[in-house]
């Protein structure tokens, strides 16, 4: 099988993978490499935190919604339930400026790639639920501040 390789700093995938390197590589049928073997570096995570975010995001989808991915595909189910874990666990603001913790985008984005890896509406119901959270932060309305922000986190 070709395989093409990326360029990470001073090394390439096919030459020294890391730990926690994403491989964003999709194969046709045909075995043509559909996106040429792109990876991303794994997060530096600054705090501990962060990490436990990821890790909880994690067993939140391979528990909850894994067991409820079927019926949000096939039933149009809306997993609430699981949403509302994944805020108790902090990946649905881990990208804002909250008091205490700065924004992380890069633990927004490892906790999203969780739930998309298992059901990709609800990864894509997490992407929408952070751009809102991003515009609300942005926006020169007050009312969108404050408690109204830290209800949506």
């Amino acid at each position: 099988m070709n395989t093409a390789t990326a360029q990470l700093g001073s090394r390439t995938l096919a030459e020294s993978p890391q730990p926690g390197d994403i491989r964003l590589d999709e194969r046709a049928e045909d075995g043509r490499n559909l996106n040429a073997a792109r990876t991303l570096p794994a997060p530096p995570w600054p705090d501990i935190a962060y990490a436990a975010i990821v890790d909880a995001a994690r067993a939140i989808a391979d528990g909850a919604l894994a067991a409820v991915a079927d019926a949000c595909d096939r039933d149009g189910f809306y997993p609430r339930d699981v949403l509302q874990a994944f805020g108790r666990a902090g990946a649905l603001s881990a990208h804002l400026d909250m008091p205490g913790r700065p924004a992380d985008h890069g633990t927004a984005i490892a906790a999203m790639r969780e739930a998309s890896r298992v059901c990709g509406a609800t990864g894509f119901m997490i992407w929408c639920h952070a751009v809102c959270g991003l515009y609300m932060q942005a926006s020169a309305n007050p009312a969108l501040h404050g408690a109204a922000l830290a209800r949506h986190a």
